[in-house]
């Protein structure tokens, strides 16, 4: 699913919701600090939101 972000125009979040998790943890991205992300952390998410420029 992806949302206009109420605070900016240009940006856009996608939702990313993965139902066969047993965990309920919720993880909030931007793509400008992708160099940080903790992709194991990530991928045991149950629900995963990263924050993107529209026009990229």
């Amino acid at each position: 699913m992806a949302t206009k972000s109420p605070d900016d125009e240009e940006f856009i979040t996608l939702e990313l919701e993965n139902s066969s998790s047993s965990t309920v943890k919720e993880v909030f991205l931007s793509v400008m600090d992708i160099y940080d992300w903790d992709l194991r952390s990530i991928l045991s998410s149950r629900i995963v939101r990263i924050r993107a420029h529209r026009d990229r």
